[in-house]
């Protein structure tokens, strides 16, 4: 009956910012001491209401095993622009490929600016492995074997490129890699050491359906509540709306998976699980 006045009463909003509201810093200890118990509490409320709810994070199967030691074909044609990079590395591609894959590249090598007359263009602050990545997709339209062509040999450097990966997906707006990459990191890297991390990038880039997945992760009972909880609250606090948004929608789905058994039915009259999807 609490549970369902929570949600009927728009409690649920209330939930979200106590748990969201960071706990003062200084000048009066008792009230930080009282603001992280409030913190704690709503945490623990709002894992207990997805457990009633029976949030599920469903781990998705990645059509490859990616095997880091396979030899990939770049690509046969002509390499005529160089990438070089602050520690001097060098990434080699074919102009007209790498200009068919990315609207922003387009601008950039047949646009007025000046990398359009130049065969080696200076990139700044971006790490080569993953640039790498982007420029072998485009070469053969495909995750796997441009991320086995990395060199990668660690499940954490994996993660790490990836995420470097997502990042420049976005930025050269590289749609079908973008969806990809956060294919792959959902299905093989997330885990209770990876989830904070991953969730970073993910709000760093405004990538929704990773933001919407480390939630899920968290909410569907993965963890223990002690790990859960202090999760949650770093999830929240201080955020934007837009982040309160994706966790008040995961709610609002599963309550309305289970209004038609009545809100909070009895275990027997309602659905085992609530899958939701990217």
């Amino acid at each position: 009956m609490g549970t369902s006045m929570l949600v009927e009463h728009k409690g649920l909003n209330c939930l979200l910012r106590a748990c969201a509201e960071p706990a003062c810093s200084s000048g009066a200890p008792a009230a930080a001491e009282g603001s992280m118990t409030l913190q704690n509490a709503a945490a623990h409320s709002l894992l207990y209401l997805a457990q009633e709810l029976q949030v599920e994070w469903e781990q998705r199967e990645y059509e490859h095993d990616i095997d880091l030691l396979a030899k990939t074909r770049i690509g046969q044609e002509e390499h005529d622009v160089t990438f070089v990079f602050d520690d001097g590395t060098r990434v080699t591609g074919n102009r007209e490929v790498i200009v068919a894959g990315s609207s922003v590249f387009d601008a950039m090598l047949e646009g007025a600016f000046q990398e359009s007359e130049e065969k080696e263009i200076s990139i700044r602050d971006t790490d080569p492995d993953a640039f790498r990545v982007l420029v072998n997709h485009f070469h053969n339209g495909d995750l796997y074997t441009s991320v086995a062509a990395s060199g990668a040999v660690f499940p954490a450097e994996i993660l790490d490129i990836l995420l470097q990966t997502l990042a420049l997906a976005d930025r050269y707006m590289v749609r079908r890699l973008e969806t990809e990459v956060k294919e792959l990191i959902c299905a093989k890297y997330m885990s209770k050491a990876t989830v904070m991390r991953i969730f970073e990038v993910a709000v760093l880039h405004r990538s929704d359906g990773v933001v919407r997945e480390c939630f899920l992760f968290v909410l569907s009972g993965q963890l223990s509540l002690a790990e859960a909880s202090p999760l949650l609250m770093q999830m929240v606090t201080g955020r934007g709306q837009e982040v309160l948004d994706v966790l008040h929608n995961i709610i609002m789905h599963a309550v309305a998976e289970h209004q038609q058994f009545g809100v909070f039915a009895r275990p027997e009259s309602r659905p085992q699980t609530v899958k939701l999807r990217m």
